[in-house]
């Protein structure tokens, strides 16, 4: 990214930022809140987490940490949650000073979980899987292919949830794409989640279905118990070959 356009980003998150601090100061639960608003999104979090009762959940890309306040309040779990950007991370603190179950870290996601699979979090976590959300891919540098080979060096199981991701026959779901081979799809990451034994799962719903900012999204697990457990889960489907 050039340096003007390094700038340029910056001017704009101050922007968003500060509209966001007049309009909910403090996070406050509501439909609208968290996983962009998206009721379905919502229903598929919270069948995951009755069916692998979660207590250690990893989110990247903090923002105006909606999402993570969502997971914090709807769930008994640890959220650690990771934000690159000074501005998001010092307002998404600021928004959830009175939810005592979320950790929060500035920095790059990479080194963020680096740092985690050092610590003694996902032994603590075992039996249970933890879940991660990954929605660190606003800039022009994309972390997630090795966000993912990070989180498949965890020992125990996972589940992981990709927003922004590409519904590959529903074209009402919106993706991020940011061009040369930066594009949240099958067609750009399918080698690297077969490389990963990853089985990737889609929602079930239709995006004329579903509320909020009708963003795509998929569901990953290792292939083996967890994702024939994520078979089980009504919000969630296999592609049909």
């Amino acid at each position: 990214m050039s340096r003007v356009a390094t700038l340029e980003s910056k001017v704009v998150a101050q922007e968003i930022a500060f509209a966001k601090m007049l309009e909910s100061p403090r996070y406050q639960p509501s439909e609208a809140v968290g996983f962009n608003g998206q009721a379905q999104r919502k229903k598929v979090f919270s069948e995951l987490a009755d069916a692998f009762a979660f207590n250690v959940i990893v989110e990247t890309g903090t923002f105006f940490g909606d999402t993570a306040g969502y997971m914090a309040t709807n769930t008994q779990a640890e959220v650690h949650t990771c934000e690159v950007s000074p501005i998001f991370y010092a307002l998404a603190k600021s928004r959830l000073t009175t939810v005592s179950n979320i950790h929060f870290c500035l920095g790059d996601s990479r080194a963020f979980l680096a740092a985690l699979i050092k610590s003694d979090l996902f032994i603590r976590a075992n039996p249970n899987p933890v879940f991660f959300y990954l929605d660190a891919h606003w800039y022009d540098d994309l972390p997630l292919a090795e966000e993912l080979v990070l989180i498949a060096k965890i020992r125990g199981e996972s589940v992981i949830m990709i927003d922004d991701f590409c519904v590959p026959d529903d074209p009402g779901f919106g993706y991020d794409n940011y061009g040369n081979n930066k594009s949240l799809d099958l067609a750009t990451f399918a080698n690297c989640f077969r490389r990963l034994n990853l089985v990737p799962f889609f929602p079930a719903q239709p995006s004329t279905t579903e509320t909020g900012g009708k963003r795509g999204s998929v569901v990953l697990a290792r292939l083996g118990q967890s994702s024939e457990r994520l078979r089980r889960v009504a919000s969630l489907r296999l592609l049909q070959p």
